[in-house]
């Protein structure tokens, strides 16, 4: 069995066509004839100007590479596209529906992730051994982003949710958010760390003007932070049964901030100076190296399969570790990548199952 541990939906009018007018995001033809949401009085994502995201959009349109369905309208398309590609199982993320959090209205926010949540689960139920999802949620009003994933995953049957690295000038180790990730743990679930450019909040694109180096730089750098702030704020410490996965910038990145935050805990330099010095104490929750929590079972990379050096990544943060995502069905990716991944002749056959399958299985509670 293949797991597609990061797949989407491109939202259309469709997904918020249950809600009364004044709620629902417009849609913009942009000068240079692509499609935008406005939401806020903001184009999504911000087509030009500093963070730049996606110059096309978010929207389907005509000649769109990437699949045949991209917003759960036409269900039989993905399933004949997954089979095509030699996959069993999707795992469905949301695509515009990653700025909830960053949502000036809390208010709006919920109602729009309520929307997509009710829509994406009745579409993944017409196929539900096939098309599985996760939830988005308001993280910006914690209570109502845990009282909407229990009722994602207790109502619809989703595997959790998606959540950004960063949340406006907050880390996620804010212990306004602390009641969330209880909520998250009391239920056992999986919470996707997730980044996109061009989203207005997403920290180091607003560095840049041009997409090409937004989207190198800010995609990893959105989880290298979420990542530290979960290991130095506890949360992987104290709450046991919830499970993070890192997603959409490859896994090259991860065996080299385990090895540069390690070394930091090593060499004491969050412990052992005064506090005169740096203001506070000592980080009270941080009792391991910050490795051992990424090996601990608990947290997984999803890596891309053309990835050269996935037996060296595989040996630094261990063989359970490692997810596979399609990013169906976005535009920039090898829709051939499993039938090539299986014959890497560099790979062990019991690392490729568990990259394909086994820990994507893990993650979601799926056996």
């Amino acid at each position: 069995m293949v797991i597609d541990a990061d797949a989407h939906v491109s939202e259309s009018e469709k997904v918020f066509a249950s809600l009364e007018p004044r709620w629902r995001p417009r849609i913009v033809t942009h000068e240079t004839g692509y499609r935008f949401w406005l939401i806020e009085g903001k184009l999504v994502p911000r087509p030009e100007g500093r963070g730049p995201g996606a110059p096309n959009g978010f929207m389907p349109y005509a000649g769109r590479r990437g699949g045949n369905d991209f917003d759960l309208s036409d269900v039989e398309a993905r399933i004949r596209d997954m089979d095509a590609e030699g996959i069993d199982v999707q795992v469905i993320y949301p695509t515009t529906l990653f700025l909830a959090p960053f949502l000036e209205d809390a208010g709006l926010a919920a109602t729009l992730c309520r929307a997509y949540n009710d829509y994406v689960a009745e579409r993944c139920a017409r196929y539900p051994d096939r098309l599985k999802a996760v939830a988005a949620v308001p993280l910006q009003d914690p209570a109502e982003a845990a009282r909407e994933l229990r009722r994602a995953v207790t109502e619809l049957g989703m595997l959790g949710a998606v959540i950004p690295g960063t949340v406006g000038e907050r880390n996620l180790d804010d212990p306004a958010f602390y009641p969330f990730f209880e909520e998250a743990d009391r239920l056992g679930t999986a919470l996707g760390i997730h980044a996109v450019t061009g989203v207005y909040d997403t920290p180091a694109q607003e560095r840049f003007t041009h997409w090409f180096y937004s989207h190198v730089v800010a995609m990893p750098f959105n989880l290298m932070v979420g990542m530290l702030t979960l290991i130095g704020g506890g949360i992987l410490e104290r709450l046991p049964r919830v499970r993070f996965a890192f997603l959409e910038t490859g896994a090259g990145w991860v065996p080299y901030w385990s090895w540069w935050m390690d070394e930091h805990y090593e060499k004491g330099h969050y412990r052992e100076r005064p506090a005169k010095i740096y203001g506070r104490e000592e980080l009270p929750h941080l009792k391991r190296a910050p490795g051992e929590y990424l090996r601990s079972g608990r947290c997984f990379f999803s890596c891309e399969l053309d990835e050269p050096w996935l037996t060296h990544i595989a040996e630094a943060v261990g063989e359970d570790t490692l997810i596979f995502g399609s990013d169906y069905p976005h535009g920039d990716r090898n829709m051939d990548v499993v039938h090539e991944f299986r014959a890497r002749a560099d790979l062990p056959e019991g690392l490729r199952q568990k990259i394909l399958s086994d820990n994507a299985a893990r993650l979601y509670g799926l056996r």
